[in-house]
């Protein structure tokens, strides 16, 4: 009957009613278990996000850092002048023309390292803790208190480096060949050997770029034409080989190429003849 269809229904939607507490309830015990974890994974997130963000500018604070740290370098160079420069240790060096010298405003490393090209003369300060190093393109001087000339102007890929005072120590590229040089001595490296070795002929003569002067005790006068030529960029013929092989011994200083020559051919009762740069020296007849 409807009373009883009626019944049924109330009854059944008691049923109904209970289920959905019941799922509600479920609902919302579970929302209280994660109710208690979110709000951690929520803070978690955030902070790694923040932590990403900082990154940047963490790196670019760093970068900043270091830029401001980081000595300025300084590069010198020279035309047809030389030039003379103070590096903040208080060593000097004389710049030679068409040179170029690359250095820091100051030095706050472990060493002291400039770079050149070109020729230079060098007088550095003693520091045993931070020594003085000098780089070319192909080679590397290491010196503490010294004095020397380094020359890498030679057209035939060939540089020397001539020790006044103190001791330079000459290495190669990949450091498989060195030398040490002591006061006197003239180092030479040749780019093409990648070798360095010492030199024989080595005389204070080659200062001459630098103070004019030459000096010559009983040598041989090939050798002599041979550094006036190289020096004062002049062309010297000799008639007769036998003249040289007389010996000279003298000094110049602050004297042209033909002054030079004529002081030497009075010496040996020599003709010199002048043709612009050119010179022909023959015997008196």
């Amino acid at each position: 009957t409807i009373w009883e269809n009626a019944a049924e229904s109330l009854h059944s939607s008691d049923a109904n009613v209970d289920r959905a507490w019941g799922k509600l309830s479920d609902r919302i015990s579970q929302s209280e278990k994660q109710g208690r974890t979110v709000p951690f994974k929520k803070i978690r997130f955030r902070r790694v996000m923040v932590a990403a963000g900082l990154i940047p500018l963490l790196l670019l604070a760093i970068w900043f850092l270091l830029r401001e740290s980081a000595p300025e370098m300084i590069t010198a160079r020279t035309d047809n002048e030389k030039k003379e420069i103070t590096l903040s240790d208080g060593s000097h060096i004389v710049l030679n023309a068409n040179s170029q010298l690359t250095y820091p405003d100051e030095f706050d490393g472990s060493n002291r390292q400039v770079s050149l090209e070109g020729e230079a003369f060098f007088t550095v300060i003693h520091n045993v803790e931070q020594p003085f190093i000098v780089k070319t393109r192909k080679n590397k001087l290491t010196v503490t208190r010294t004095s020397f000339n380094l020359n890498k102007k030679s057209p035939d890929k060939q540089g020397d480096v001539y020790v006044k005072t103190g001791k330079v120590y000459l290495v190669n590229t990949d450091k498989t060949d060195s030398i040490a040089l002591n006061p006197g001595n003239k180092g030479v490296f040749v780019e093409e050997t990648n070798k360095v070795h010492l030199d024989t002929t080595a005389s204070e003569n080659d200062l001459f770029w630098m103070n004019k002067t030459l000096t010559y005790q009983n040598t041989p006068l090939k050798v002599v034409f041979d550094e006036i030529r190289k020096y004062y960029n002049v062309t010297i013929e000799v008639e007769d080989a036998s003249i040289e092989e007389l010996r000279l011994t003298t000094n110049f200083s602050d004297q042209t190429a033909g002054e030079v020559l004529e002081v030497i051919a009075l010496s040996f009762n020599l003709r010199v003849e002048k043709n612009g740069t050119k010179y022909r020296i023959s015997f008196n007849e």
